[in-house]
């Protein structure tokens, strides 16, 4: 039987089997360049976002970029610049993806519609 990489969505838990993460927010382990971390799939989100100091602990290099983020209840803030082609891999899919880098607050990673698209999720 083949599973679906959205119905492995959701399905982690803790040591105590509780879910780890809140039910209402979709999440996927990933890796990207080789490194583990949680990804919050966004499907109103147009593009895909990495936290700035997850993007140079990674050792991605940023190209200059003119984008702006514009989020509920916050002020517009300038991009750090365009991850090109990182390697992100979920269970047996893997591809090369772009991201936005900025300073977000509660996630390291966002993947968005331009993710979903793209993997033909």
């Amino acid at each position: 039987m083949r599973v679906n990489l959205l119905q492995r969505f959701n399905v982690m838990t803790n040591d105590a089997g509780e879910a780890a993460l809140c039910k209402c927010l979709t999440y996927v382990c990933s890796s990207i360049n080789s490194k583990v971390m949680l990804a919050l799939v966004d499907s109103r989100a147009t593009y895909n976002f990495v936290r700035v100091v997850i993007a140079r602990k990674l050792g991605l290099s940023l190209s200059h970029t003119n984008s702006i983020l514009k989020t509920v209840n916050l002020e517009a803030s300038d991009s750090y610049g365009l991850v090109k082609e990182a390697t992100l891999c979920m269970d047996r899919w893997m591809g090369s993806r772009h991201f936005l880098a900025f300073n977000l607050d509660d996630f390291e990673v966002n993947l968005g519609n331009e993710f979903l698209k793209k993997a033909k999720v």
